[in-house]
């Protein structure tokens, strides 16, 4: 019968378990603490290069780096595949940009080029009639007031032109009313005349368009006649021929405009009623690119549709416009 023990034993071996508890403790957290650095050290490094790639790309203006990733398509995957996109679509963003800027000092340049020229075409013939007498060549003095009034016609229209594309870039829409399509033809071809420049302008047949009414807006009608009499006009080499055409078809009007100039390459069908946009027959005549981008703007206002027909002879425009109550 043991009736007491000292408990000195027990508490020495309590004592050693509880050091040793200690001490695997704090190696287990040291350990957990060293292995969670380098664990989200190693998670976190596409991270960095993601920062590093951003401070990169702040200082150096390079929209074409990517940040290099060889890992999973975890969470940090798909933040540097979202990174990089985003640096693509900044880089076609300003490549745009840049484009868009280039034809606009290009246009800057053509409407300069395009305005200065009538302007001193206009004052040397101001300079001449002031220099004649009364009893000077009256065919002279006709001939120079008609020269002023094509000079003056040109620049009118570039101006509508201008303030054509910008009501259409704010958003701005026609106001259809009933409008007689043989008048606007017949006011469209008596202003090109003015123009012709040794270009035989040959005017549709009278009654072609009898009645024809649509909803529309006369101004801008007129001023897509013009346009595409205008290129016709320019592309023609005198002692060329630019005929319009037009008659009923059904439910809609038609309306041609053929030249006889050198037509229009393939490489240029598709795209020449963009913005700015010159094809390679350009050097042929001064321009701003805009004409077929305001007409496709006025020919959509009037829900219709433009058609192109070209060959080495020359070029078709043909524009279908529904007739009122179609």
């Amino acid at each position: 019968m043991i009736v007491a023990r000292s408990p000195v034993t027990t508490y020495g071996a309590l004592r050693s378990l509880r050091q040793l508890l200690y001490g695997v403790v704090g190696a287990a957290v040291l350990l957990t603490g060293v292995a969670s650095w380098l664990y989200a050290r190693a998670a976190l490094s596409p991270i960095e290069r993601v920062v590093d790639a951003a401070r990169q790309v702040r200082d150096s203006r390079d929209l074409t780096r990517r940040v290099p990733h060889r890992g999973p398509p975890d969470e940090v995957g798909r933040l540097v595949a979202t990174f990089n996109e985003m640096l693509a679509e900044l880089a076609d963003a300003y490549a745009s940009l840049d484009r868009s800027n280039q034809r606009m000092r290009q246009f800057l340049a053509d409407c300069s080029h395009e305005l200065r020229t009538p302007l001193t075409r206009i004052r040397a013939t101001v300079d001449l009639l002031a220099r004649t007498g009364e009893d000077d060549d009256a065919a002279f003095r006709d001939r120079a007031l008609a020269d002023v009034a094509a000079e003056t016609d040109r620049m009118a229209r570039m101006v509508h032109q201008l303030l054509i594309l910008a009501r259409a870039d704010a958003g701005a829409t026609i106001e259809p009313r009933p409008v007689r399509l043989d008048q606007i033809v017949d006011t469209a071809c008596r202003q090109a005349k003015r123009t012709a420049d040794g270009v035989t302008l040959v005017p549709p047949a009278p009654g072609a368009l009898a009645g024809a009414t649509v909803d529309g807006d006369t101004d801008h009608l007129t001023q897509l006649l013009l346009i595409l009499l205008d290129n016709a006009v320019k592309y023609t080499p005198p002692p060329g021929e630019v005929r319009v055409d037009a008659a009923r078809d059904g439910t809609s009007a038609r309306i041609t405009v053929t030249d006889t100039g050198p037509g229009i390459p393939e490489q240029d069908r598709e795209r020449i009623f963009d913005r700015f946009y010159r094809g390679r027959n350009a050097g042929m005549a001064t321009g701003t690119g805009l004409g077929l981008a305001i007409a496709r703007w006025i020919i959509d206002q009037h829900h219709g549709h433009i058609e192109l027909d070209t060959s080495p002879n020359g070029s078709r425009f043909t524009v279908h416009l529904p007739l009122t109550g179609a």
